[in-house]
């Protein structure tokens, strides 16, 4: 059967991946189904003269299967009447499909950024009017997929199914009139392995299917399907449709070893994959036989896996054992007193106690150790792979009878925040680090924000902050969007805002005065400044007098207006003085924003300047503890942030989200979003805390599903109840951290259904389901300790 690929340009990974379904389809089905897939591609194609296209056209027409992949990229005329070379070929394959059902059409749309659908441009507008009216017409079957893997699953799973129909009816069609027969008894081999009854049952099926024999039972089309893939050589990956369907069939499914080892091998290479719970995990455990039995696979096969090349197996196998605390023997009662047994301790876990996968090694030390591995420790850091070195002398000082640190700080700083490295130190593992390391730690801005931020907090109460970071903090920044969010923003938290010690504030008072006398300081923002010790002055007197002074020296703008805010804020000192900015009343400002205009600036950044003056204004006024101020500013933020002309909509808009009523959420989302994209769940979890009860149930019910996660989390926080129909409406939300915490708080509800009618009701409802519940429950119903304990 040929199957004919039509996509726009630079989609060759994809073209590439339904390719390879195809030849995984031939390898392991070919022979049941006596069907093989050729594949034609425009690539194939020797040029020769005439119009490209008609020869392109000449593959295309001759197809059983059409598939076609469109991304970005619409195409070019191809001077037969058409806009695109694709849009040519899919409108020949529709109009064949309506003389005679051939070809198979199946459309497939890569996932296309968020930002770019505000400003498709001409060639992804023309991809996006296809999509509508193929959707809107039903004149096609279509998926979306985000990128080649995933395509390729998805072609496997059509093909695999629609070759399982096309071989049942052409064995009925070729047998028509023929006399029914039964099959010769054939006596087994005495060497051969038994199959279970099941399978019997299913090839029997299968083999009246193709003799047109009177058939007794359906086709099990997926059973045939699952256990061909078992067969293969070739490491098949299992269709995760295909998992799904066995699944929901699992109390009736009585599985021959090789199926339960494909299914375990990729349900582990699933949890290899997955950076967090919310990420698709395949169902297994309550299918594969339980926890129990999931343990005495992993005492058989872990040693292999954990040497497998497949990084993803690896990963999820650690993972698995750090979840089960299992120790399979044959890992940890190796022989390590001779050379050649330290060789092959090292050899084997050099393939995953290194590289990528060197923190999850550590990270399954930690959950499972025992004083005695401290031998085995010692031999990892006699390897001569440098990484593995490193994880076994980084293992030696946590396992000390006094633990040490330094080790796992020089080699995996990261992992000196985790809570089984903390709970090794009485005051957790940073406060046990010199103080050269935490500054080492401060200095490589490619580490979590998480580990700086604690060696900079250890710092600061150790008052041993270097002055090379305070100048960093103070110097001039850029003027990007939320400037002062991220790092920056944390290192003037920790630095600024609380009394500083004796030493901080000897080096503060010292470019203080360095500031006052005139001195020269080209790394240091005067305006930086001023905000500092505005901040300061709020728990230290000593900087009040301070900020006075450097505010007489200072020049007046914008960022002399922010400082005195900032020294205010909260306190009504400064409401007549924000309120006379806002009504443009005699005073600093104005006399500022005209001198401007006298000097000739150009009126765009007039109102740019007087924008910002009456935005921090705003600001200020809203973080007066007065419900009449903070009414009076939020409806002053909401007319700039509806004003498409305001140069700082998108500070109004944030600035509102934190004085916010439920009349403003609308505004919010529609302007606001498009605008936050740097933090967008920020502001969404900052807007819904401003809601009332009622709309955020509301909003539950919301297609942002970021939007819906931060209501449900909010409601959570503020203890109120939520039914159990919609709990179990939520759990087809498309959005992914959405439906666990659903999941979580239906459970937790004394009136929900027992896990195991929840699972089964799910499964076989006729609605559509998603896998990261599925596997949740399946975990929760096997006693599977939860996933985040097996990963860092």
């Amino acid at each position: 059967m040929n199957l004919f690929i039509a996509s726009s340009g630079n989609l060759d990974e994809e073209r590439d991946a339904v390719e390879q379904a195809a030849n995984a389809i031939n390898a392991n089905l070919a022979t049941i189904h006596e069907t093989v897939l050729v594949t034609h591609r425009y690539e194939q194609l020797v040029g020769a003269a005439g119009n490209a296209q008609q020869q392109i056209n000449g593959r295309a027409d001759t197809s059983d299967f059409f598939i076609g992949i469109l991304h970005r990229w619409w195409g070019n005329p191809t001077g037969n009447g058409f806009d695109s070379g694709f849009f040519e070929e899919f409108t020949r394959a529709l109009d064949r499909w309506k003389a005679g059902q051939r070809p198979r059409i199946a459309l497939f749309f890569k996932d296309v950024e968020r930002e770019s659908l505000s400003d498709p441009g001409a060639q992804l507008a023309k991809v996006l009017q296809f999509q509508k009216e193929i959707r809107d017409n039903h004149t096609a079957f279509y998926n979306q997929f985000s990128n080649a893997d995933e395509l390729g699953k998805l072609v496997t799973q059509m093909l695999a199914t629609d070759l399982a129909e096309h071989a049942r009816v052409t064995a009925l069609r070729s047998e028509t009139g023929a006399v029914a027969t039964d099959p010769p008894e054939v006596e087994a081999h005495p060497s051969a392995e038994p199959i279970n009854d099941q399978l019997a049952r299913v090839f029997q099926t299968f083999s009246d299917v193709l003799g047109g024999r009177e058939v007794k039972s359906s086709l099990d089309a997926d059973r045939l399907e699952f256990f061909s893939i078992s067969l293969s050589k070739d490491d098949d990956d299992l269709p995760v449709h295909l998992v799904n369907r066995m699944f929901a069939r699992r109390d009736e499914l009585v599985l021959w070893e090789g199926e339960r080892v494909t299914w375990l091998k990729a349900y582990l290479q699933d949890v290899g994959r997955a950076a967090t719970d919310a990420d698709r995990v395949m169902p297994y455990v309550t299918a594969g036989g339980g926890v129990e039995r999931l343990r005495a696979d992993l005492e058989t096969y872990a040693r292999s896996y954990l040497r497998s090349e497949d990084s993803n197996l690896r990963d999820g196998t650690a993972r698995t054992l750090a979840a089960l605390r299992l120790r399979p023997s044959d890992l940890w009662s190796m022989d390590s007193d001779t050379p050649e047994g330290q060789a092959a301790v090292q050899d084997l876990w050099q393939h995953f106690g290194s590289g990528t996968s060197r923190e999850l090694a550590l990270d399954y030390w930690l959950k499972v150790r025992k004083r005695s591995d401290r031998k085995l420790a010692k031999v990892l850091s006699q390897a001569p792979d440098k990484g593995l070195a490193e994880l076994g002398s980084a293992l030696c000082g946590l396992l000390a009878r006094r633990p040490r640190i330094e080790e796992l700080a020089g080699a995996m700083p990261s992992a000196t925040t985790w809570p089984a490295v903390d709970e090794l130190f009485e005051r957790g593992a940073v406060a046990e680090m010199a103080t050269g390391q935490l500054t080492s730690i401060l200095e490589r801005g490619y580490l979590p924000e998480g580990l700086r931020t604690k060696a900079l907090s250890e710092l600061v109460e150790r008052d041993s902050v270097p002055e090379s970071l305070l100048r960093k903090a103070l110097e001039k920044r850029s003027s990007a969007v939320f400037v002062r969010t991220g790092w920056l923003a944390t290192v003037e938290e920790l630095l600024f805002n609380r009394a500083p010690k004796p030493h901080l504030t000897l080096m503060l008072l010292g470019l203080a005065d360095s500031q006052l006398s005139g001195e020269a300081m080209p790394d240091i923002d005067q305006n930086q400044m001023l905000r500092a010790f505005a901040i300061l002055a709020r728990h230290d007197s000593r900087f009040s007098n301070l900020l006075d002074k450097l505010l007489q020296v200072g020049t007046f703008g914008t960022e002399y207006m922010e400082a005195k805010y900032s020294r205010h804020w909260g306190t009504k000192q400064l409401l007549d003085e924000a309120k006379a900015v806002l009504s443009r009343a005699p005073g600093p400002v104005t006399s500022y924003i005209n001198g401007l205009r006298d000097v000739g600036m150009k009126e765009s950044t007039v109102s740019f300047v007087e924008e910002t003056f009456v935005i921090d204004a705003l600001d200020y006024l809203a973080s007066v503890n007065d419900s009449g101020v903070r009414r009076f500013a939020r409806e002053r933020l909401r007319v700039i942030a509806e004003d498409g002309k305001a140069m700082y909509q998108y500070r109004a808009l944030e600035s509102l989200a934190h004085v916010a009523s439920d009349d403003d959420l609308d505004l919010l989302l529609g302007r606001g979003l498009s605008m936050t994209d740097q933090r967008p769940s920020r502001y969404l979890t900052q807007t819904a805390k401003r809601l009332s009860v009622t709309r955020l149930r509301k909003e539950l019910r919301s297609e942002n599903t970021d939007l819906a996660t931060a209501c449900l989390a909010v409601l959570i926080e503020r203890g109120k109840m939520l039914s159990d129909s919609l709990l179990t409406r939520l759990l087809r939300s498309p959005g992914n951290e959405l439906r666990l915490k659903a999941l979580d708080q239906l459970l937790r509800s004394a009136t929900a259904p027992s896990p195991s009618d929840l699972l089964t009701s799910y499964t076989k409802g006729k609605d559509f389901h998603y896998y990261n519940v599925v596997v949740e429950m399946d975990r929760r119903l096997a006693g599977v300790p939860s996933s985040e304990l097996g990963r860092p």
